[in-house]
């Protein structure tokens, strides 16, 4: 539904944000990157993407280390 909600309003900051949050638990770091970064252009001091964004980092460094 976070798909729909963005179709409504594509200049909603915390709904990339939770979409990044959904892609992060599926393990899609990358798109979880993609989404916060989204969300940080619409709203630079969205704190909550900001460290959504530094954990979908060190998730994608953990997993291409390994």
């Amino acid at each position: 539904h976070y798909l729909k909600t963005l179709e409504l309003r594509p200049n909603f900051a915390e709904g990339y944000y939770n979409l990044g949050n959904a892609y992060l638990k599926q393990g899609k770091f990358t798109e979880a990157h993609a989404q916060y970064s989204k969300a940080l252009e619409l709203k630079p001091g969205l704190r909550a993407a900001q460290d959504g964004l530094q954990h979908a980092l060190a998730q994608k460094k953990r997993v291409e280390g390994s």
